[in-house]
């Protein structure tokens, strides 16, 4: 996760959108030899995952953004964010108007030391421990205007397309990756525990399980390689910030996370009691599995996501 954010997913949007006051400023330091870290707000503390529901277009957007001459000047609470507190730029998803829809979405960088910004203590989670979590509270706190992305419109896209399309693929990696732990520790365990005077493996039922568990993966290894392809073919699928190419993200992360979770739960039957035990690193990839159903949205905002490619509208 924190790989991820530091790697591009906060920074990346600037360079597509030819923003070069942001990536003059703030891309130097992400290039030396001092680590720094970077944030990408979007849950807001009261609306929670309205701000990343795509049928709401914009309107489920809290924090809000005021432009007051050459300055935003931006109000509202995030939840949950990746490295709040610890990083050095923050990319926020504001509204400078809620009526005004997907025109109204504003993606707006923060540096960390901006005055009015701060920040919550970290959250206690049961999985993903080493990503750090707080609430960020933004109180008048005021930025060039050219800090925001890209403009109208444009920021929505950026939004849409880079962060709820490509990042959609990206979390499938980390299912992808919590699944093969699960399933090879499975696989090891069941070759040298014996039941009935053979490996466990060797009886059907659990050569069964273990099975789906491999057909389930390898399904999933293959949709992550076919859409990272499509995501460098523009000619022949599109933008990424296409519904369809949304769509598609989307459809193979619920797919990656609800694969990741029945693999994991497939291997700690497997292993039982002993799947619960820290020596054997299950129990920490069955809380990691579960947190891959929750950001973004989570599993039931994704699925609006899937279907925006198939309907040309949605109404709830």
């Amino acid at each position: 996760m924190i790989t991820g954010m530091n790697a591009g997913e906060f920074l990346m949007p600037a360079l597509l959108a030819g923003n070069k006051t942001v990536v003059e400023k703030f891309a130097p330091p992400f290039c030396g030899d001092k680590l720094n870290y970077g944030c990408l707000a979007m849950t807001d503390s009261a609306a929670g995952a309205d701000s990343e529901n795509p049928v709401l277009r914009g309107r489920g957007i809290s924090a809000r953004a005021k432009l007051d001459g050459d300055e935003w000047v931006i109000n509202g609470s995030k939840s949950w964010p990746s490295n709040a507190g610890l990083a050095s730029l923050y990319l926020t998803i504001c509204t400078t108007d809620p009526d005004l829809g997907d025109d109204g979405i504003a993606m707006i960088y923060v540096p960390g030391d901006a005055e009015g910004l701060s920040f919550g203590k970290p959250e206690e989670k049961m999985g993903y421990r080493t990503n750090v979590n707080a609430s960020i509270f933004f109180d008048n706190v005021r930025v060039p205007k050219e800090y925001r992305l890209a403009g109208p419109g444009k920021d929505a896209m950026f939004y849409y397309g880079g962060l709820m399309g490509i990042a959609q693929w990206s979390s499938a990696c980390m299912s992808l990756g919590i699944g093969q732990a699960a399933f090879d520790i499975a696989l090891d365990y069941t070759k040298e525990r014996k039941s009935g005077g053979r490996p466990v493996r060797e009886w059907s039922l659990a050569a069964g399980m273990i099975a789906d568990m491999a057909i389930r993966l390898e399904m999933l290894r293959g949709g992550i390689f076919n859409f990272g392809a499509m995501l460098e073919d523009h000619d022949a699928y599109g933008p990424p910030f296409s519904n369809t190419m949304i769509s598609r993200g989307s459809l193979l992360r619920v797919f990656a996370s609800e694969s990741c979770v029945f693999i994991v739960n497939q291997a700690l039957q497997l292993l039982g009691s002993n799947g619960l035990s820290p020596e054997y690193h299950l129990e920490k990839y069955f809380r990691d599995a579960h947190v891959t159903q929750l950001y973004l949205g989570g599993m039931q905002v994704t699925r609006y996501r899937v279907i925006k490619g198939y309907y040309d509208y949605f109404v709830m």
